[in-house]
């Protein structure tokens, strides 16, 4: 089961997005994958995810840990 998408790219940025809540946005999603494994065990979000996106489980196991370690990457120590 695969689904189709369309991407469109675009040279034209209508409007900067500011540093601050780039940042912020990479701290949030972080902690929403985090927060997905409290519940469930990374086994079961990664069947879940990858059931509903129709990926392979091995790119859905490495898209959720790299999500959660994007904090670190952001955030200067």
């Amino acid at each position: 089961m695969s689904r189709a998408l369309n991407v469109v790219q675009s040279d034209k940025l209508e409007e900067q997005v500011p540093h601050n809540i780039l940042a912020q946005a990479i701290v949030d999603i972080s902690n929403a994958a985090k927060a997905l494994t409290k519940g469930l065990t990374r086994d079961a979000v990664v069947v879940l995810v990858a059931h509903r996106a129709a990926l392979p489980k091995s790119t859905v196991r490495v898209v959720l840990e790299n999500l959660e370690s994007l904090k670190s990457w952001t955030i200067p120590k």
